[in-house]
């Protein structure tokens, strides 16, 4: 079986994208681990949060059990960055939230990672903007 010109695109495109996710995350951890306060799982973890997010849907984002996501939540809370509360729509559930610390802290985190990525920082302003465009696309 021959494959189509577009299944070799599509062939490309994962393994292009694979192999940068992967690249990024391990310059995520070492930036982090540069850091004194925060390991790379809180920090994945802060970066990933909406303003507000139930627990469970925080552990199928990072991909772990949700019992992890409560040790990642209690350093959160010591941290002053986001506060545990009941989910509106299901108060058996926990949701985190923010707190303006933890957005700012976010937005430190994020401008870290990118001033600190070779991968990242090798992009010019038009494929920023491009970048960003195409995965706001993907990412829920």
């Amino acid at each position: 079986m021959t494959a189509t010109p577009k299944s070799l695109l599509h062939a490309e495109a994962g393994r292009v994208l694979i192999r940068a996710l992967y690249q990024l995350r391990v310059e995520f951890q070492e930036t982090v681990d540069g850091l004194r306060d925060i390991t790379a799982p809180v920090a994945g973890a802060l970066l990933l949060l909406d303003e507000s997010m139930p627990m469970n849907e925080l552990a199928r984002r990072i991909g772990c059990d949700p019992s992890y996501v409560t040790v990642i939540a209690d350093r959160l809370e010591e941290l002053g960055l986001a506060n545990r509360h009941p989910w509106p729509q299901d108060r058996r559930v926990k949701q985190l939230v923010l707190t303006e610390k933890g957005k700012k802290r976010a937005e430190e985190l994020a401008d870290l990672a990118f001033r600190t990525s070779p991968f990242l920082k090798s992009l010019d302003e038009n494929e920023i903007r491009a970048l960003v465009r195409i995965l706001g696309k993907t990412v829920s």
